[in-house]
């Protein structure tokens, strides 16, 4: 419940910030004048969710997933400046890769959510749709993941 808070605070400021919606939520640690608040947040969120998606999964052949996808989270926000340095932009993409599958893969049991929330989320911004969609998809998968746990 405090990862899904947070994360609801970190977009809604991130989206007044940008004056609407960003292209992504990584883009969003360009956004701020303190480099530290993307990594922070983003930390503090994958850390939230990792016991409680570790328990969901409890005895499934699932329960890899809580470990990669929460460690790929806090490893993308300790390489968040991936414009300007190509190292880090492949890892953080590379990373941002693979935590979608796996949130995807995870989400198999409960398939209605992602694009339930994803159509939601587009709806709110059909204008500038096809610059942001990376931000719904991140959106969609993330709040998907909350509100299966």
């Amino acid at each position: 419940m405090i990862a899904f808070i947070l994360f609801l605070i970190y977009i809604t400021l991130a989206t007044y910030k940008n004056n609407g919606i960003p292209e992504s939520l990584s883009a969003t640690y360009y956004l701020w004048e303190h480099k530290f608040i993307f990594p922070l947040v983003i930390s503090i969120i994958g850390m939230l969710l990792l016991p409680e998606w570790l328990n969901a999964t409890d005895g499934s052949n699932f329960q890899f997933i809580p470990f990669l996808a929460c460690g790929g989270l806090m490893f993308i926000s300790a390489v968040p400046d991936y414009k300007n340095d190509e190292g880090q932009f492949k890892i953080h993409m590379s990373l941002a890769y693979l935590i979608t599958g796996l949130s995807l893969l995870y989400l198999l049991k409960n398939w209605y959510l992602f694009p339930i929330i994803f159509v939601l989320s587009c709806l709110f911004d059909l204008k500038n749709f096809r610059k942001n969609y990376v931000y719904h998809i991140e959106y969609a998968l993330i709040l998907s993941i909350i509100i299966s746990l």
